[in-house]
């Protein structure tokens, strides 16, 4: 069995699950726990708005989980065992690097956000394991993501943290004029941060006369992230959410995209992306 702590958003959620369906081996369950109070953030499971649930994955809360597994799952979530031993877990400092280690074990735990050290064909056969669900959108939305250009907008915590705040106002420009190039003039923003997002719009008007953009109206997690999937053309921000919403893309013809995560981090580029630089 493979027992994974799993910590953060979407974003997050979906480099720990590729990790668990790189060691997994055939047959093999994976118990991912989102136990443990004091350690782990109390996240909403966001795996099971893309995919399938196959009987091999067990979640935390599951009635399928005996008393045994969840005692262990619960334990492991607590004492993040992930981090501390080991030659029986896998953190972000051993991932990848001594895969002959694990080959063996009968249990393993992983313990990190696993977000480096990939490339795109690596990503997509550890997928492979899974099926994605049908995308809900309503019959507005589909129009929305046929018609417009959507802008993803990564305010909140980024704004403070100035390694990751690097898609300021120029670049959202760029990939604009960009577009506009290529055709279309009609663009809807999606941002968690309203706030933001209303003052992003204003500075944005002021350097497009009669440009056609408005702000959606902040929507689920769920939603948001299938409208990117489904878009023709976006304009993604640095953040992990826009990037797996590209990776997992059923529509898309072009995404515009910067080419950094972080000031530290490069961005992986995907197929279809094109980079704006800043």
């Amino acid at each position: 069995m493979i027992f994974s702590r799993m910590v953060g958003g979407l974003g997050n959620q979906l480099f720990q699950i590729a990790a668990c369906l790189k060691y997994r081996n055939k047959q093999e369950k994976v118990v991912i726990s989102f136990l443990g109070d004091i350690h782990v953030p109390k996240r909403i499971n966001c795996l099971n708005y893309i995919f399938e649930k196959p009987n091999w994955m067990i979640y935390d809360n599951s009635n399928d989980l005996n008393i045994l597994k969840k005692n262990l799952a619960k334990t492991s979530a607590a004492l993040r065992f992930g981090s501390y031993f080991p030659f029986i877990s896998i953190n972000d400092r051993n991932f990848g690097s001594r895969e002959f280690i694990f080959s063996k074990r009968k249990i393993l735990f992983l313990d990190g956000y696993f977000n480096r050290k990939w490339n795109y064909s690596s990503l997509k056969s550890c997928f492979n394991q899974l099926s994605l669900k049908p995308i809900e959108l309503s019959k507005e939305y589909h129009q929305i993501c046929n018609d417009y250009v959507l802008i993803h907008l990564r305010g909140g915590d980024f704004l403070q943290i100035s390694d990751l705040n690097i898609c300021k106002l120029d670049y959202y420009k760029k990939a604009i004029k960009y577009s506009i190039s290529k055709g279309y003039n009609s663009f809807k923003l999606i941002s968690e941060d309203q706030k933001y997002g209303e003052e992003f719009l204003k500075e944005i008007k002021q350097s497009f006369i009669d440009l056609k953009i408005s702000m959606l109206n902040k929507n689920t997690i769920k939603n948001d992230f299938n409208l990117i999937r489904s878009a023709k053309l976006a304009i993604l921000s640095n953040s992990t959410f826009s990037w797996w919403a590209s990776f997992l893309s059923v529509s898309k013809k072009e995404f515009i995209v910067p080419q950094n995560f972080s000031l530290k981090e490069k961005r992986l580029i995907l197929p279809n992306e094109t980079i704006m630089y800043y």
